[in-house]
């Protein structure tokens, strides 16, 4: 499937490209992003590449956001306690879809998700949460 997602693709330039989602592993549930905040502060930074930032440290391009709301549209095999439909937030990306591993309590991601699903902003390790 190809998703949608904002992209600082230069110092005060974002453009919408496309990506692949990733096909679900048994423990994943694939999340179709309902809305997307942006921080005018935070990310107005990142797009100026002001100091102190991640694009001014290591530059373009960048995927910004941080907090998202979306719904459920399938789950992994081995996936308890979620459903389809089921609504939930999450620190992610402005993209059109989210993977995310199934998380045991909010903020609890496996020990082996924890590197990827690191927020790119804030560098805590991303979470969930039903709403």
């Amino acid at each position: 499937m190809i998703g949608k997602q904002i992209v600082f693709v230069a110092r005060g330039a974002a453009a919408v490209r496309p990506y692949e989602v990733p096909d679900l592993a048994p423990d994943q549930i694939l999340i179709e992003t309902i809305y997307t905040t942006i921080s005018q502060g935070t990310e107005r930074a990142h797009l100026s590449a002001e100091p102190n930032t991640a694009t001014a440290r290591a530059g373009c391009p960048f995927k910004p956001g941080h907090q998202s709301v979306g719904r459920e549209i399938d789950v992994g095999s081995s996936v308890t306690g979620y459903r389809i439909g089921q609504m939930v937030a999450t620190m992610s990306a402005h993209q059109s879809h989210v993977v995310m591993p199934a998380t045991v309590g909010p903020a609890e991601l496996p020990e082996r998700y924890l590197d990827q699903h690191r927020d790119r902003i804030t560098g805590q390790a991303a979470n969930m949460h039903f709403i």
